[in-house]
């Protein structure tokens, strides 16, 4: 009995060994089908509908979403739109088109409000989020302040950042490394120059061809002059031309009577009690004179050559915003055709997006095609020069 035992396990081995070596396998279990009723037709699984939109699309519809929960944007604006009603204008538009409230700090000049915004941060508080202020507030306090961010992070939108679309096919950056600041207004400087009418004639105007005419024998004790320290784009223009510098900047600080204020300046010339002012301040002259009173503007350049003002119209990102994706939602919105053709009409100062239509800048501030401007801010040494030309205005004042 053991032996035959022994013959079937030794014979069922060798048959499975056969199994094996022919490559059988087992046969599979086979799984379990699922019966639909009857009357029930099978649904297909469903497949991803793609989205429509471009990248751009979505990353700005999402920034959107994020700003509207932020729900407020805090700015300070300063020059041109920051006239009441160009202010407000704006502030309509932007919490129209997004339902986001903003608020617009138009109070005081760029250093002041500097002062103020400085001490509420070294007190912890961070109130702002987006600047248009001063050139040399920028440069000279914000940004040594620590208080900016580059603007270049912030900016994606395709019109933004189609370079062709800026005067001289590159973005209109102010900083040497093309990436902390920007001008979004830039007007020539034929205003540089505002008289009294009642007191200056065409004759007169016809000699006034060089900035040094000013210092004709005729015009003594004739020109009022805003301090230049106020003027940074002025000082820094005389700075940057070989043919005025030191010896005009001299000149002017003894010949002219030097005030404090913009407006002060031009209620002097309206009231007859001088008859020039270099540097004055363009758009109130033209208010004043829409008023009636007996004050203009040259509307030319002199042969020194002509200025491209950037003036007030600074673009800045600051710091630790309150509203970070407001900040960014609105400087991209800010620069688009769009927005800066409606920036043409409530200022009647040119952009320097060159893609869209001149219609509303005043003829004083629009600039002429093929023409050569002394565009100062976009030199590499702009910053630089400033600092010593304002530091040498500053000699002559306390000289």
């Amino acid at each position: 009995m053991i032996l035959k035992s022994s013959l079937r396990l030794v014979t069922l081995g060798a048959s499975l060994l056969l199994l094996v070596a022919c490559g059988s396998e087992p046969t599979p279990t086979p799984s379990p089908t699922a019966t639909l009723a009857p009357g029930v037709t099978p649904t297909a699984t469903p497949t991803a509908t793609p989205d429509p939109r471009s990248p751009f699309e979505i990353e700005w519809d999402e920034l959107v979403e994020a700003a509207q929960k932020e729900g407020q944007l805090d700015t300070i604006l300063s020059s041109r739109v920051s006239d009441a009603e160009a202010a407000k204008a704006l502030k309509d538009r932007f919490e129209s088109e997004f339902g986001i409230k903003m608020s617009a700090n138009t109070t005081g000049s760029s250093s002041q409000t500097w002062e103020r915004i400085s001490a509420e941060r070294k007190a912890g508080k961070y109130t702002i989020d987006v600047w248009t202020g001063g050139y040399s507030t920028s440069s000279l306090l914000i940004r040594p302040g620590g208080a900016m961010i580059p603007l270049k992070n912030l900016l994606f939108h395709p019109e933004v950042l189609d370079e062709s679309a800026w005067l001289g096919g590159q973005f209109p950056w102010l900083d040497p490394e093309r990436e902390w600041t920007m001008n979004f207004l830039g007007t020539p400087g034929g205003s540089n120059l505002s008289y009294n009418t009642d007191l200056v004639t065409d004759e007169d105007l016809a000699g006034l061809n060089s900035y040094y005419d000013l210092f004709d024998p005729k015009w003594e004790g004739q020109i009022v002059v805003l301090n230049m320290s106020e003027r940074a784009q002025a000082l820094e223009f005389i700075w940057a031309v070989p043919a005025l510098g030191k010896e005009f900047l001299t000149q002017l600080h003894d010949a002219a009577t030097i005030v404090a204020d913009a407006r002060q300046a031009v209620d002097l010339l309206a009231d007859s009690a001088f008859a020039l002012c270099p540097w004055c301040a363009g758009s109130e002259v033209r208010a004043a004179a829409a008023q009636g009173l007996p004050v203009a503007n040259l509307g030319r350049g002199m042969i020194e050559g002509e200025r491209l003002g950037v003036g007030g119209h600074t673009l800045m990102a600051i710091d630790r915003p309150p509203h970070p994706n407001a900040q960014k939602l609105f400087v991209n919105w800010f620069l688009t055709k769009e927005t800066m053709e409606f920036v043409q009409v409530i200022t009647e100062a040119d952009s320097m997006r060159v893609d869209i239509p001149k219609d509303a800048v005043h003829p004083e501030d629009r600039r002429v095609p093929g023409r050569d401007y002394v565009y100062i801010g976009a030199r590499p040494d702009s910053a630089a020069n400033l600092k010593e030309a304002i530091e040498f205005w500053r000699g002559l004042r306390s000289g």
